[in-house]
């Protein structure tokens, strides 16, 4: 409640606005791995510190955006940071001119339609050895999705294995059975 009294009061004193987001001639200093141009990124090592020190500050940008967007408890609900980074080198690789940040910003787009309004409870999916942990909202649109994809959930015994397993074979995954990223990017997106 606080907090959306707070963003409407910041929006109606455009705070948010172009002419007072920044500086007085509109820019402002990005900090960190952020300032790194598109075409660094994309030369980054996979698994290096450098890589993961941008995916860190990439969870402090979305962590910003999750705290001063009205209406968002969690802009990746489902995402990892490995699942986000690999969309921002998906975009630095077709824009190598753009910058970290910028590339952060159109993700931040990107995800607005799918993100978590409001806070969600989670559960665990126990998969042989493997736990999934999901927002309860994430969970209702996946298997939402896997009922569009024509392998729906059985409702006598809800398990909901078996559905992801069929949606897996169907889709060419590994069929663990589990909501991985894999999965839930097929699923969701």
């Amino acid at each position: 409640m606080i907090r959306s009294i707070l963003c409407a009061t910041l929006l109606s004193a455009g705070v948010f606005s172009p002419a007072f987001a920044a500086g007085t001639d509109g820019s402002y200093a990005v900090e960190g791995p952020g300032s790194l141009t598109c075409d660094r990124v994309t030369a980054l090592t996979a698994g290096s510190s450098d890589q993961r020190d941008l995916a860190l500050w990439l969870s402090g940008y979305i962590t910003a955006h999750n705290r001063l967007l009205p209406e968002t408890f969690d802009l990746t609900p489902w995402q990892t940071p490995s699942t986000l980074l690999a969309l921002m080198i998906q975009y630095c690789t077709a824009n190598p001119g753009a910058t970290a940040e910028v590339a952060s910003q159109e993700l931040i787009a990107y995800l607005m339609p799918d993100r978590l309004a409001e806070t969600s409870q989670t559960v665990m999916q126990r998969t042989d050895e493997k736990v999934t942990v999901l927002y309860e909202q994430v969970l209702e649109r996946a298997i939402a999705a896997l009922t569009a994809a024509g392998t729906p959930v059985d409702p006598q015994t809800g398990d909901f294995a078996a559905a992801v397993r069929r949606f897996q074979k169907q889709s060419g995954l590994p069929e663990t059975g589990a909501f991985d990223q894999a999965t839930l990017a097929l699923l969701l997106q």
